[in-house]
């Protein structure tokens, strides 16, 4: 049996109307086997034995999970279902930050002889007469009737529970495609046992290497690597992390560097039950990076699928550079960028360069560089914007001429030829292509959202914006999207509920905050929109355009001109230097029935390139525009009718 535990002597533990074989370890009511996960059954068998004492976590780990990796979560949950089989929950006790202690009163039977280990440790004649017969004596009386018999007996209850166990292992580890479907999976970043900066970063590369080996397989849903990063900088649990997720597993482990040797120790489990699905051991040089990946990946995408087809298997095994150098420093500059670090364009700038120049023909760093330049475009104005664009677009090219299968790259194409070229056609290409190579690339669905919302087809942005929220449920900024798309539908009243609720769960997301005062400022109430931008403004947050229009707007339709204009003239002011401020200009003329000076105003962004006109069509504060000649003239300047 493969769950056997050792003894001494064969004995059985009896505890109301349940008997306990210790030796080959199975728990009857009866003579009915009582359905129990072979874990639970030997902390059972740990806990009975020390009855009345407290098992510590440390002993159950040592006994039960021997030189394997285990989080508190997996004993606790085991506990719970050890509960769950033997129908109460007064046997078993959680001593709090010590351990476990079983607390019924148990009669160990050797032979024919009945001793009580209660904690009470007197019992009466009348109770050891009245005790139910274990299995073994119920062989040992079948025996003195026949031995024919009592082999029969024997064999059958062998069997029985051979059959059992072998049923149990199969519904719980291999069957994970007919009874445990997994649809979607979250890589988490492995745990560093030495919390080394390095280790910590190769750990984050790892996840990222298997998020994107796996999700080329387009069988399931893998979270992305935005989603999971957050675990590596957290304190929760991996099952717990992956319910916030909602995955159906997750993919854990731990990493350690021992001299030029990488042992990484990985682990699948289904997040629903706690199961096991799958383990296994790498032990592997440095310079072995790369077979690591590919045969990691592999081993998990067998554990999860039937059968891999050779076009998986050479999917699963691509490699982006030879050079393990190029690799690390792309690895930096990636984390870097996806950690949002402040002032962190130039360091994420010379990683990447770095790789680059130890391997030109590194596709994906390119992509990277697309990925930095385009962001950094998104935040400047004017020829800064546009020079960011224009050297996004060439990485992102770059990157494609040397790796035509590369969805990193598409994404960002599509996002560049959206936001500065308005060609809406290629993107739209692009943005398809990216999602026909990795499907699971939750931003190239979002931008694509974005671009399908302000072109007025808003059934397909809600649906696109859906299906990134699918893929990536945590993401602040992908729920961020869903919100400029509900006010484009004109859904005000679910735009103003949806943002309420995020708001109120962190008023430090930026995304949720201007989204709940623009919803609210749609809905009428301006004094509310004004004590949340005040409040924004007292407590040392820049004042973006956005939020500046919506508190001069405010305090107009409040009557309080005096706070009115001078929010405006900052506006004013801002917008001679800043074209999102000129943007956030025009919207506010328009407002005041100041058409003229709007429509000068779009012209000037017109001129300027200003990525925020993408937005005309959208926003419901340029109503009173909306059959304007001149507005509908830039509006076809601008390829939107």
């Amino acid at each position: 049996f493969a769950c056997k535990m050792p003894n001494k002597s064969r004995r059985v533990f009896e505890f109301e109307d349940l008997q306990l074989d210790v030796e080959h370890p199975c728990l009857w009511r009866g003579k009915e086997l009582v359905s129990i996960p072979p874990k639970a059954l030997q902390i059972l068998v740990v806990l009975v034995e020390r009855n009345g004492e407290i098992v510590s976590r440390e002993d159950l780990l040592e006994r039960v999970w021997q030189n394997t990796f285990v989080e508190e979560a997996n004993i606790n949950y085991t506990v719970s279902l050890l509960r769950k089989s033997l129908g109460d929950n007064k046997f078993v006790q959680t001593i709090p930050k010590r351990g476990y202690r079983f607390v019924g009163e148990v009669r160990a039977i050797e032979d024919h002889s009945v001793e009580t280990i209660s904690q009470t440790k007197e019992p009466a004649a009348k109770e050891i007469g009245e005790i139910r017969t274990s299995p073994v004596a119920r062989a040992k009386k079948a025996r003195r009737l026949s031995l024919a018999a009592a082999a029969l007996l024997t064999v059958v209850g062998l069997t029985s529970f051979a059959a059992y166990y072998v049923w149990h292992k199969r519904e719980a580890q291999a069957n994970p495609v007919g009874r445990r479907p997994i649809n979607t999976l979250a890589v988490l970043p492995f745990k560093s046992l030495a919390n080394d900066e390095t280790e910590i970063t190769l750990s984050l590369g790892l996840a990222d290497s298997l998020i994107s080996r796996l999700g080329s397989l387009k069988r399931f849903t893998i979270r992305p690597f935005s989603a999971v990063e957050k675990y590596a900088k957290g304190k929760k649990d991996s099952l717990e992390f992956g319910k916030e997720l909602k995955s159906d597993a997750v993919l854990v482990g731990t990493l350690q560097t021992v001299g030029n040797r990488l042992r990484i120790s990985a682990r699948l489990m289904d997040v629903r039950d706690g199961t096991q699905i799958w383990t296994a051991s790498f032990d592997e040089t440095e310079s072995d990076i790369f077979a690591l990946q590919s045969n990691l990946a592999t081993q998990v995408a067998a554990s999860l699928l039937e059968h891999l087809t050779n076009s998986d298997e050479k999917l699963l095994s691509k490699q982006y550079t030879e050079n393990a150098e190029a690799y690390r420093a792309y690895l930096r500059g990636r984390l870097i960028f996806e950690r949002r670090i402040e002032d962190g364009f130039q360091q994420s700038l010379d990683e990447y360069q770095k790789a680059v120049s130890l391997d030109p023909a590194f596709a994906l760093a390119y992509a990277g560089l697309a990925d930095l330049f385009s962001r950094r475009g998104n935040g400047l104005s004017g020829t800064e914007g546009r020079d960011a664009y224009k050297k996004a677009k060439l990485y992102a090219q770059t990157a494609l001429q040397l790796d035509g299968d590369l969805a990193e790259a598409y994404a960002s194409l599509g996002r560049i030829k959206r936001l500065d070229d308005w060609d809406w056609d290629g993107a739209e290409k692009d943005f398809k292509r990216a999602l026909e190579l990795d499907p699971n690339n939750a931003l190239a669905l979002s931008w694509y959202a974005q671009m399908l919302s302000f072109l007025g087809r808003h059934d397909e942005a809600l649906a696109t914006v859906k299906r990134a929220i699918d893929i990536d449920p945590v993401s602040p900024t992908i729920a961020g999207v869903l919100f400029p798309v509900l006010e484009g539908r004109g859904e005000f009243e679910e735009g103003l509920r949806l943002a309420k609720e995020a708001y109120l769960l962190n008023k430090e997301n930026s995304n949720a905050r201007r989204a709940y005062a623009t919803f609210l400022f749609h809905h009428g109430e301006y004094g509310k929109v004004i004590e949340i931008a005040e409040e924004s403004q007292e407590k040392g947050r820049i004042a973006s355009h956005a939020a500046l229009s919506l508190l001069a707007a405010s305090y107009y339709k409040t009557g309080q001109g005096a706070q009115a204009a001078e929010y405006l003239t900052q506006i004013e002011k801002e917008s001679k230097t800043n074209s999102k401020f000129l943007f956030s200009l025009a919207v506010n003329y328009a407002e005041l029935g100041r058409f003229d000076e709007s429509i000068d105003a779009l012209e000037k962004c017109l001129d300027q390139h200003e990525e925020r006109l993408v937005w005309i069509n959208h926003d419901p504060r340029f109503a009173a525009l909306k059959n304007d000649d001149r507005f509908r003239s830039i509006m076809r300047k601008m390829r939107l009718i």
